[in-house]
């Protein structure tokens, strides 16, 4: 079974940051295929290059959905991002 790490952030580069440390320094499950980061709102300039900035570390995919909202972001990306194995 594949799984996906899902993160939500609006606004929240530093705290995004700190995450994506933590989980590049962890042993993860050879399960983890990848880590999706959707940030929602307002774009703050930050999100998308603290992702960049993981890539050769962690399979970190960016994604933008403009409606503010934590359940709306993670709804929306695990109906059109995420595959259809869920």
């Amino acid at each position: 079974m594949k799984a996906t790490v899902l993160i939500a952030t609006h606004r929240q580069s530093a705290l995004l940051y700190r995450t994506l440390c933590s989980i590049a320094a962890a042993e993860l499950p050879t399960e983890v295929e990848q880590v999706v980061v959707v940030e929602n709102g307002e774009k703050d300039g930050k999100t998308e290059g603290v992702c960049g900035e993981f890539s050769k570390l962690l399979p970190v995919r960016y994604c933008y959905h403009e409606p503010a909202g934590k359940s709306r972001a993670l709804n929306w990306v695990l109906r059109t991002q995420v595959s259809s194995e869920f």
